[in-house]
């Protein structure tokens, strides 16, 4: 049965991308006639002028030659002026929806949705670049066609305020807490730089801030001015950074049902998107090392989506954002079935440490004769120095990065500062090669090299392998 005939979009977009580039080039104009006296300068301006007349009349037949309607289970969409295409999406096939709103938007009663679909589409993803809230909320009926009770549905749209229908056995599963948003948005650098700006600030308080000339008798004083206003920008940059995550996802929430997952985010600009479970390939963990100090970590989820012009494309998802370590490792399996988190521990054997030690820095010996004996010392000791940053970055590479694998999954951690622990599927597995360097040759170790399809791992190199695990780690690779 046919709930409507071919409609167009909102117009809001086109009108608000056209006001928007007058604007702006009639800004350009007025600083061409009164401030640019090139002749040739001004008609590169005018060529651009021209240039963004045409990109606004793109857009006004993008949306007029843009049009949909809704069939039980189907959106039909015809599009093009020139090239004209029928496009018929069957909802059973559509993977996920993604619900971006502007603050300007939520103004106006519009919003904006993608909607991708399966890999083996060659639709690619479907952009609503504008529609009205209620026209917006039929198209995600269409995917999402179960409903629930009236009470549960309105205690969900007062928080997500974005899918109008959903499954009956939806929960709420996570909403990040202020004090973790804070905590995240720091990096090590600025804590050292915080922490410096509080001991200039005592050494130099006396002459600050009613002796604000006193700062100008000696260079010392002026070179600790100079150096706390650096580190006051420092301390602004800190708190600008916790602003943005906060407008990021301080009101973001998790909910979760059998087959999808629904997350919401933004203060002001609004984003909300639905996953399905099945085309998650990857989870990641990752904690910075400030993240580590506190027990927090961050999850994101990667999703494949078939793109127009080229190949499909990976799509990040951030699912629990700044969650307690513990909290977010239950909440993780007890949502997928099979990326299951595990953990991984450090590599500790102290006879490869020791080796990769020796072995690595075995140069430097000769470089140290050097240094000691003959001229031009200070090439001698940059070689040494550079051989001792790379021996330590070997050791860090062997103790942090370690793997486990199942027949489903495999699961990788790598890092010391910033820890990633990736699970992957191990459908998404190409290549696994076996390499040696000159350093693991002297030892009979052995590296291999997991090449995975897509993003975010890519390549992953797993060092100082014994003969059993290399053997182990094959027939396990010809297995899957």
């Amino acid at each position: 049965m046919m709930e409507s005939k071919y409609i167009r979009t909102s117009p809001f977009y086109v009108v608000q991308f056209a006001v928007g580039d007058v604007i702006s080039t009639l800004l350009l104009v007025y600083s061409v006639h009164f401030f640019l006296t090139n002749k040739l300068l001004k008609i590169g301006v005018y060529l651009f002028i021209i240039f963004q007349i045409y990109l606004i009349l793109k857009q006004v037949f993008s949306w007029l030659f843009f049009k949909y309607q809704l069939v039980d289970g189907y959106i039909y969409i015809k599009r093009g002026f020139i090239k004209k295409s029928t496009l018929t999406i069957e909802s059973e096939k559509i993977n996920q929806v993604i619900e971006n709103a502007s603050f300007l938007y939520k103004i106006f009663n519009v919003t904006g949705l993608k909607i991708t679909l399966e890999t083996n589409s060659s639709d690619g993803s479907i952009y609503f670049m504008s529609l009205s809230n209620s026209e917006a909320n039929r198209i995600k009926n269409l995917v999402n066609s179960e409903s629930l009770n009236n009470n549960v549905e309105n205690d969900i749209m007062n928080i997500v305020g974005s899918f109008s229908t959903y499954s009956k056995n939806i929960k709420r599963l996570y909403h990040p807490e202020i004090k973790n948003i804070f905590i995240s948005s720091i990096s090590s650098m600025q804590i050292l730089a915080i922490y410096g700006y509080f001991e200039t600030y005592q050494m130099y308080d006396k002459y600050l801030p009613f002796h604000v000339m006193n700062i100008l008798e000696t260079t010392h004083v002026k070179y600790g001015y100079k150096v706390m206003l650096g580190l006051s920008a420092v301390f602004l940059f800190t708190i600008l950074g916790f602003i943005k995550h906060y407008l990021s996802y301080g009101n973001f929430n998790l909910f979760a049902d059998r087959e999808k997952l629904y997350t919401s985010t933004g203060l002001f600009s609004k984003r909300a998107s639905s996953i399905t479970k099945r085309d998650i390939y990857t989870l990641v963990r990752s904690q910075s090392l400030i993240m580590q100090l506190f027990r927090l970590s961050k999850f994101d989820v990667y999703t494949i989506s078939p793109d127009q012009d080229s190949e499909n494309i990976s799509q990040k998802n951030p699912i629990l954002p700044f969650i307690n370590t513990r909290q977010g490792i239950n909440i993780v399996n007890n949502i997928f079935d099979q990326l299951k988190y595990t953990q991984i521990p450090f590599r500790k054997n102290v006879k490869n440490i020791l080796s990769i030690l020796l072995v690595g820095n075995a140069s430097s010996f000769g470089f140290i004769i050097w240094a000691v004996f003959f001229p031009f010392k200070i090439f001698p000791i940059i070689l040494i120095s550079l051989n001792i940053i790379y021996g330590l970055y070997e050791i860090e590479s062997y103790i942090c990065t370690n793997y486990e694998y199942s027949r489903t999954t495999l699961n990788v951690k790598k890092g010391f500062f910033i820890k990633k622990q990736y699970i992957t599927s191990i459908n998404d597995i190409e290549q696994i090669h076996i390499s040696q360097n000159i350093n693991e040759q002297i030892m009979r170790k052995y590296s291999i090299l997991i090449y995975i399809r897509q993003q975010p791992i890519k390549k992953i190199r797993i060092n100082m392998l014994t003969d059993e695990e290399i053997e182990s780690f094959v027939q396990w690779g010809n297995q899957v």
